[in-house]
C-alpha cells in the first residue's frame, strides 16, 4: 500500500532500515570492547590501591612516615 502511495518514500525507508541495523551492530561491538577495557583498568587500579594501602602499614610499622610523604 505504501509503495502505491509514494514509491520514493518506500525506497528511502527500505534503504535506511538496514543501515541503522548495521550501525547498531557496530556500536554494540564497540561498547563490548570498551566495557572489557574498562574492567581491566578497574582491576589494575584496584590492585594498585591495595598495594599502596598494604605498604602503608609496613611503613608505619618501621616508623618511616617522614620519608614516604612525597610518594
Amino acid at each position: 500500500m505504501l509503495f502505491l502511495r509514494s514509491p520514493t518514500l518506500t525506497c528511502v525507508s527500505l534503504s535506511v532500515v538496514p543501515l541503522i541495523g548495521i550501525g547498531a551492530m557496530g556500536m554494540s561491538r564497540l561498547v563490548k570492547k570498551n566495557r572489557e577495557k574498562l574492567r581491566a583498568l578497574q582491576g589494575e587500579s584496584l590492585n594498585f590501591a591495595i598495594e599502596r594501602f598494604t605498604s602503608m602499614s609496613t611503613v608505619k610499622l618501621n616508623g618511616r612516615e617522614e620519608t614516604e610523604v612525597g610518594f
